[in-house]
């Protein structure tokens, strides 16, 4: 277990583990499961991209939307309009 963790998202659409999860069903959401239960105290999930829709959905789940500026980030040029979405929760909310 950690303080904190960091789950690196490839897809907004890979936040289907935690907004509509299939643990018995699909191995990815196990091992993205297992990933966050690490966290003991701070959890953050770096997407590509956050529609509207999803970041309703994560606020619901007690999530806060953090949206970090290229500049702010290692990976400057793969970002999509220089603005990055940071999905984080203090584990206690979870």
């Amino acid at each position: 277990e950690y303080d904190a963790v960091l789950l690196s998202l490839v897809r907004e659409a890979d936040l289907s583990f935690l907004i509509s999860p299939e643990l018995g069903n699909k191995e990815e959401h196990r091992i993205y499961y297992v990933a966050i239960s690490r966290a003991k105290r701070n959890l953050y999930i770096s997407v590509p991209t956050l529609s509207k829709e999803n970041e309703q959905k994560m606020k619901e789940l007690g999530f806060q939307i953090l949206r970090l500026k290229a500049e702010e980030t290692e990976r400057c040029s793969e970002i999509s309009n220089g603005v990055s979405p940071l999905i984080s929760s203090k584990m206690k909310n979870l």
